[in-house]
């Protein structure tokens, strides 16, 4: 008996989606051109105090940000259409839309703290991104436990691949549970160190089920 039917997957869609995350970018743009003063530098990175340490002129401060997640949107509506078979016979489009939509909410939440910092407004942005950064990680995770069969480890076989997916997933979920708890508490220099930790084992888990599928391939 065949479950609940999931949405359908396709390129055009995460093309739209994109389109509409980049216009949102360009909104905030717009507000903040008019915002900041034109000589102005503006900040655009964010030291472990809190304190910004990295700025750049106005035009690319505000411009950056779309034109990267533009070139993005447009790889990804490509690339992701070469699975989009995969996807739905999983029935995962919910979960690769959520990322997706995740992914577009979390830079616009960049722009919108550059815009609103170089207009004078007291942001915490490392805290405000590291929580972004976090749930991301935590949708992300749990939806490569949910549909391991997603994850790419070459030629294993689907066993490796639900075993080493749902590993993966799980690390991910739990590293960004507790970089989310580490990101609200202030730990910034904590939430830097389990990022990196978990994105560590997450390599090391797919390079080993890469492995066994190649001994699998040769025996």
């Amino acid at each position: 008996m065949e479950g609940k039917q999931d949405l359908r997957y396709s390129g055009k869609s995460v093309a739209i989606l994109g389109a509409a995350g980049v216009a949102g970018m360009l909104a905030i743009a717009l507000w903040a051109w008019n915002a900041v003063p034109g000589d102005q530098l503006m900040a655009i990175h964010w030291g472990m105090s809190g304190q910004p340490d990295g700025f750049a002129p106005k035009p690319v401060a505000l411009l950056c940000l779309p034109i990267l997640m533009a070139i993005v949107t447009l790889l990804s509506s490509f690339r992701l259409t070469s699975r989009a078979d995969l996807i739905n016979k999983a029935g995962a489009a919910t979960f690769a839309y959520t990322v997706w939509v995740g992914v577009l909410i979390l830079m616009n939440l960049a722009q919108a703290s550059i815009a609103l910092t170089g207009a004078g407004y007291a942001v915490p942005v490392p805290k405000l991104m590291m929580s972004g950064v976090s749930i991301l990680l935590v949708i992300a995770g749990t939806g490569m436990y949910r549909h391991p069969e997603l994850c790419n480890f070459g030629k294993a076989g689907p066993d490796t691949k639900r075993t080493f997916g749902r590993l993966c997933g799980g690390t991910l979920a739990v590293t960004g549970a507790a970089t989310a708890v580490a990101a609200l508490a202030g730990q910034l220099v904590a939430c830097v160190l389990m990022l990196v930790a978990g994105v560590a084992v997450v390599l090391l888990l797919s390079l080993y089920a890469m492995l066994v599928g190649l001994r699998r391939k040769s025996s």
